[in-house]
């Protein structure tokens, strides 16, 4: 598939939400009820449907690379963080947010776009794994990073309270038992997962034009330029050490290659994060990743 087919139907539905927004008709509470949506109902509902339809064999190898990948990456940060003395709050912020990409909202239907039907139940597999990994040692690194301690008890609460690990261990559960779920009930799951991509992206345009940028740059161009250039040359080092490949390696690479996660907003503000900064690479790394994935779009 070529850069355009696979950026462009992406984005454009990004800028019709920005631009509704910029006209006055998609507000904050059109983005609220759409972010809800997606988060509790929508994409648990394409998750769970993903997963449990389909045998996992095979799947260790890519889920193991992932998420050693993330790992290394909030490592090497964290030391990059303390050889350049960055501040206890960007260095916080460059270990979380410098590999928390937006492998639901925009890693589903990029993943989709590439790959069909076979990239979503890959994309499933791999947004689990981010965020099982991410919102326990992510959150936990960046609490080292930000106060030299971490709390273990903690991690497990966050990454329980997450809609999306429910639905993923649901269906890894019944592909596991080979338990088939009857049409009453898959059905409407998969409807309902058909529309979380489109109201996603949707919800992330008018997000992004209500935000804007900052006036400081400097901050959110390093964890953006990390996220969206360090983390897929760390992806693809660690893919190829490990020896994976195929449609599998291309769908870690497209996903590591998101830009941030607009949950990185909701996490900063909770966790003592650089607020500003975050809200600002979220609209930077977007804008940017439209070159940066279509580019990596030409090697898949």
């Amino acid at each position: 598939m070529s850069p355009i087919e696979l950026v462009v139907p992406v984005f454009s539905l990004i800028a019709v939400g920005w631009v509704l927004s910029r006209i006055g008709l998609a507000g904050d509470a059109w983005v609220s009820a759409l972010n809800d949506y997606a988060y509790y109902v929508a994409f648990p509902a394409l998750m769970l449907a993903s997963l449990a339809t389909r045998p996992l064999s095979g799947l260790g190898a890519m889920i193991a690379v992932n998420a050693v990948y993330l790992v290394v990456s909030m490592v090497l940060a964290l030391l990059a963080a303390k050889a350049l003395r960055l501040d206890s709050s960007l260095a916080a912020t460059l270990v979380f947010s410098g590999s928390f990409g937006n492998v639901v909202y925009m890693g589903f239907p990029l993943a989709e776009r590439a790959f069909g039907e076979e990239g979503l139940f890959l994309a499933a597999g791999i947004a689990s794994t981010h965020l099982a990994v991410m919102l326990s040692v992510g959150l936990s690194l960046a609490q080292v990073a930000s106060s030299g301690e971490a709390n273990a008890r903690d991690a497990a609460v966050r990454v329980a309270r997450v809609p999306l690990f429910w639905a993923a261990a649901v269906g890894l559960a019944l592909s596991t038992l080979n338990v088939r779920l009857p049409e009453l009930v898959l059905y409407p799951l998969q409807a309902l997962g058909r529309s979380a991509s489109p109201t996603a992206l949707f919800a992330l345009g008018a997000f992004l034009q209500a935000r804007g940028i900052g006036e400081e740059l400097s901050r959110p161009v390093v964890v953006s330029a990390y996220k969206l250039l360090a983390l897929p040359a760390i992806a693809y080092a660690t893919a190829r050490a490990l020896g994976l490949g195929g449609v599998q390696l291309g769908c870690t690479l497209l996903l590591s290659a998101a830009p941030l996660a607009v949950t990185n907003f909701v996490v900063a503000d909770k966790f003592g994060l650089d607020v500003e900064t975050v809200a600002s690479a979220i609209v930077l790394s977007t804008l940017g990743s439209a070159l940066t994935l279509s580019i990596l779009a030409a090697f898949l």
